[in-house]
Order: structure tokens, then sequence, then C-alpha cells
């Protein structure tokens, strides 16, 4: 969606979206993006769209503020660093949906003893979890060797090629710290969900 304005258009399309897939679904699960960031200039993005039209400002409610801004204008570490913003969202909102499905559906159906039952969802949750860094950890590489042939190919001057691969290999180590603070947060979750098992289960048998 362009940032710099919103179109009867961009409105019909919305619309279309929550008919035919349902007006809870999608704004429990919609990330907004907004394009031509560079057209914000020094203006803060909250103050901007604090002057939407009404219409947006609803949707945006109804989707707990899950948006992402991009500016195409930026420099290429930069516009990688946007990417991956929206990765993590999407990663991070992926995270707390599984958790609501294990802190609740998995746990009422569960009819084992309380280790097996805790045992059960921890080692789900850590599966499903291990799956979705294992998905990070792809695209990323992806993306940076992607980036990298893109460079051999555009650039024949050697002091260029070597100065862009270090901007990459400096963007490549930001981006791994940020992996590892991401299955750092994955861990911390798969420790808590013992606890959080054993109380939803406790709250349960007493009801």
């Amino acid at each position: 969606m362009r940032l710099d304005r919103f179109t009867p258009e961009d409105k019909n399309t919305i619309d279309t979206f929550l008919k035919y897939f349902g007006k809870s679904e999608m704004e429990a699960h919609v990330i907004i993006v907004f394009t031509r960031g560079d057209e914000l200039g020094n203006i803060d993005l909250e103050v901007f769209l604090s002057k939407a039209p009404q219409e947006l400002q609803v949707f945006m409610d109804r989707c707990d503020k899950r948006r992402v801004i991009f500016n195409n204008k930026l420099p290429m570490e930069q516009r990688f660093s946007q990417v991956h913003g929206l990765i993590n969202l999407i990663a991070k909102f992926r995270l707390e949906k599984e958790l609501e499905y294990y802190t609740d559906d998995l746990f009422k159906a569960a009819e084992r003893s309380m280790q097996i039952r805790e045992d059960e969802i921890r080692n789900k949750l850590k599966d499903d979890m291990d799956k979705l860094v294992k998905e990070k950890e792809e695209m990323f590489e992806r993306e940076f060797a992607d980036q990298e042939a893109l460079l051999e190919n555009l650039e024949t001057d050697k002091e260029k090629i070597e100065g862009n691969r270090k901007g990459l290999q400096e963007f490549k180590c930001k981006q791994l710290e940020e992996l590892t603070k991401f299955k750092n947060m994955c861990d911390e979750i798969i420790r808590n969900v013992r606890q959080q098992a054993r109380q939803n289960i406790i709250e349960e048998e007493e009801q």
C-alpha cells in the first residue's frame, strides 16, 4: 500500500479480502506493508498516519497496528534491514500464534499424565520453532548469495567490488547476531512452556 495516498481502490481491495477471507481472520493475521517511505522525509510515521483517512486508521487498529514501511531509495544494506525487519515481524507473529494454540487447544485435548502432557507440548513447540529458525536461516543465506552474485555481475571495478563485499560481510554479521537473538528468544519460550503448561493443567483440573 502506498504511503502517500489511500485511494478508493485500496479501500475496495481491503473490503474484498475481508469479504472472502473473513473479517476476524484477516484482521487477526494481516501485516500492512507501506511503500514509498522516502516521501516521509523527516516526518515521524506515527504523526503521518495520525492524519490518514478514518477507514485506514480503523483497519490499522483492527490489525493491532502490525505494519512496516519500505523505502526503496535507501542504500542496499538498509534495504536488507527493511526486509529482515518484516521477516522478524512475521516470525514473531507466528510464534505468538503458535503459543496461543499450545496454551489452549492442545492442553485441553491432552488426556495423559501431567508429565507426558508437558513433554508433548514442549517437544512439539520446539520442533516448530526449530523449523521456523531453519527457514529464517535459509532465507537469509539465499538473499545474501543473490546479492553477492548481483555485485559480481554489476560491478567491474575491483575496488568497488571489494568495498561492497565488505559492506555485505558487515551486514551478514549483524544479521547473524540478530538470528542468534531470535534463537535465544525461541529457547526462552521453550524453557517457559513447562511452567505455563503446569499452570494451565492445574487450573483446568480445578474447574
